[in-house]
């Protein structure tokens, strides 16, 4: 994962504009993270719970040749602080506190929880978690409105290009905390719940239902009816609740 600012390039570190305008460079600052695991979805980037820098959270893993659906490699989700400026900002992977993930069920649906981390340590730039057995991230992550979360799916291909039969996951997590994002499924919070699909499983915000539930939205039939998932969060939103427009005579 690297970083890059938009501004006027300083030196050779940096990569000419389209049309060769050097004056509309982005300058390449360094490597945030390096996991060593392909990374084919965008970021999510918020400010840092603490308002000092920024929280990036991404996850990696590919499906672009045939040989990827029996790739069984660790692949994962990384939560990063970015409190660097300067070239040298690497985060390295051991200053991320590990979530490990436990999977159980809720009257017929599987589901995963694990338990939130310390995050006390000065060294600690965030959290992570790990996905084996060929399961990975494949769709881009969001922050639902006023829950605090991160919310991302996963996706663990089998079969081949012509007839898939994919599982996984749809996971919430707390950016601050590392804890579970408070995902209701069967009146139990969860943090995660297990779905199955013919294609790749995505996620995106959430909506307000009629009886004012924030129901989460995804591309798969568990995530449709009264029964799909929905977050119970006490967070009030932040900012103006409504306006009115002021005419001068």
């Amino acid at each position: 994962m690297h970083k890059f600012q938009f501004s006027k390039p300083s030196g050779s570190n940096y990569v000419r504009a389209a049309n060769g305008d050097s004056a509309g460079a982005w300058r390449h600052l360094g490597v945030l993270i390096a996991t060593g695991q392909p990374i084919t979805t965008a970021p999510a980037v918020s400010r840092a719970c603490d308002g000092v820098g920024w929280s990036v959270n991404f996850g990696t893993g590919k499906l672009n040749e045939d040989a990827d659906y029996t790739d069984t490699s660790t692949r994962g989700f990384y939560s990063v602080i970015d409190k660097n400026a300067s070239s040298a900002l690497t985060v390295l992977t051991s200053n991320l506190a590990t979530l490990t993930l436990t999977t159980s069920t809720v009257g017929s649906a599987t589901v995963r929880n694990w338990t939130a981390p310390d995050l006390s340590a000065s060294t600690n730039r965030g959290w992570k978690m790990s996905f084996t057995g060929g399961e990975r991230v494949l769709s881009n992550s969001t922050f639902p409105p006023d829950t605090g979360t991160v919310l991302l799916a996963t996706t663990k291909p089998t079969g081949d290009v012509c007839a898939p039969g994919n599982s996984g996951f749809i996971m919430a997590v707390n950016v601050c905390t590392g804890a579970i994002g408070e995902m209701l499924i069967n009146g139990t919070l969860v943090g995660g719940l297990g779905v199955d699909s013919t294609g790749v499983i995505k996620v995106s915000n959430t909506y307000t239902d009629a009886t004012r539930k924030q129901k989460i939205v995804c591309n798969q039939d568990a995530c449709k009816g009264e029964a799909g998932p929905l977050f119970v969060t006490p967070v009030a939103p932040k900012g103006r609740y409504t306006w009115r427009e002021l005419f001068s005579k």
